[in-house]
């Protein structure tokens, strides 16, 4: 009930569980979506390790799951002691889609049951090469996965060339076709990630409306502009109000994300711990996109207590992002002399880090403070080499 509450994704309920605790679970789901809050997805699931499992027993678990329609999504595991199991399943699974109103997952634990996760095409569990052990018998990796798919044809992703992309202007240093393209490869995901630079924003929407597109990522000037041609956005996107990732769905439909916070606040809670300095009070630099995402990492990302957004330039806009965020204005740089800054995020271009703006710096660093600049080229900007010196 406290996972409803808190609106995650997905919950997992068993089907055997009793008939007045289920009820109890979905009359709380119906409940919040009435009001408007976001709901979670009820997965309802059964494990069956019966040795003597067959055909007609499953397709009978898969019903049930379906609680009479309730269940948003049917789940049922078997254990596979033998291939011949898991064709059984799989067979059963085909049966099953001409007549399921709903996503389904099945799955065949044990060495024998991993085809079952190749041909699993909804939210299939997978491990990684780094656990030390998977987290149930027969599971496997993304990469072990895909690999499979395509060397038995079930690729989810047709090749087709320059799928994905980045898109902005100013981007022909970028670093993101070498690293996205290594970890596509790695993935066996075959797609292609390529440059797309580009001033106006209406081209960006008329390559996202090719079949050849898959999605991309959108970086200056183009993160708030392509807002009012996407059909949905995530609760982060909302928040900050830009969008650095665009995926298109199997509808056709285009759905924005903001990942940029998570790209700030991971490495500062990472070097926050090896220091074993927590962050109560920290200051951003800039006031565009990605000064409202550094905003949003440090306080619901991290739990910063005291946070300032300082923009050179144009003090005036400092203030509305303060206000969007209920954070601190810095318009005159006296007002915050004395201060002692845990962590410092700058999100200015290279020419707007000025004379003044270096000398504030210099006032700002503190002993084991954080420094982190988003610009990555030169690798030692001017704000960094003002945090080593």
């Amino acid at each position: 009930e406290s996972a409803i509450r808190m609106g995650v994704e997905f919950v997992d309920v068993e089907q055997q569980w009793s008939s007045s605790l289920k009820s109890k679970i979905f009359a709380l789901v119906d409940r919040l979506r009435v009001h408007g809050k976001r709901r979670s997805r009820v997965i309802v699931s059964e494990h069956c390790y019966d040795p003597e499992i067959n055909s007609n027993r499953v397709m009978h678990i898969l019903r049930l799951c379906e609680e009479q329609g309730l269940a948003d999504i049917v789940k049922v595991v078997i254990r596979a002691s033998s291939i011949d199991d898991t064709l059984m399943l799989r067979a059963v699974t085909s049966e099953y889609a001409s007549i399921a109103t709903k996503p389904y997952i099945t799955l065949a634990t044990s060495q024998h049951g991993q085809l079952s996760r190749v041909m699993n095409t909804f939210l299939c569990p997978v491990t990684h090469p780094l656990l030390p052990v998977a987290a149930a018998p027969g599971q496997l990796t993304a990469s072990e996965i895909n690999l499979a798919r395509k060397l038995i044809g079930l690729s989810a992703f047709p090749p087709m060339p320059n799928s994905l992309y980045l898109f902005g202007s100013y981007i022909k240093a970028s670093p993101s076709p070498a690293m996205h393209n290594a970890g596509l490869e790695h993935l066996h995901i075959p797609l292609k990630y390529s440059l797309f630079q580009c001033n106006d924003v209406q081209e960006i929407v008329e390559c996202l409306k090719s079949p050849l597109t898959k999605g991309g990522n959108v970086t200056m000037p183009h993160k708030l502009a392509i807002i009012p041609f996407l059909q949905s956005l995530s609760p982060a996107a909302k928040t900050i109000g830009a969008v650095n990732t665009v995926v298109k769905l199997p509808s056709g439909e285009l759905h924005g994300d903001n990942t940029d916070w998570l790209g700030i606040s991971n490495p500062i809670s990472c070097v926050s711990d090896a220091l074993q300095k927590p962050v109560h009070t920290a200051i951003v630099l800039g006031a565009g996109g990605t000064a409202r995402a550094a905003i949003y990492a440090l306080k619901f990302g991290l739990g910063v207590e005291s946070i300032y957004v300082w923009n050179p330039r144009t003090t005036s806009n400092s203030v509305k992002l303060a206000d969007a965020f209920g954070v601190t204005a810095v318009e005159d740089l006296e007002t915050i002399q004395g201060v002692s800054f845990d962590a410092i995020v700058s999100t200015l271009p290279p020419h707007a880090v000025t004379e003044k703006v270096e000398s504030a710096l210099e006032t700002f660093v503190t002993a084991k403070g954080i420094v982190m600049d988003v610009v990555y080229f030169p690798r030692n900007t001017p704000v960094l080499r003002i945090g080593r010196n």
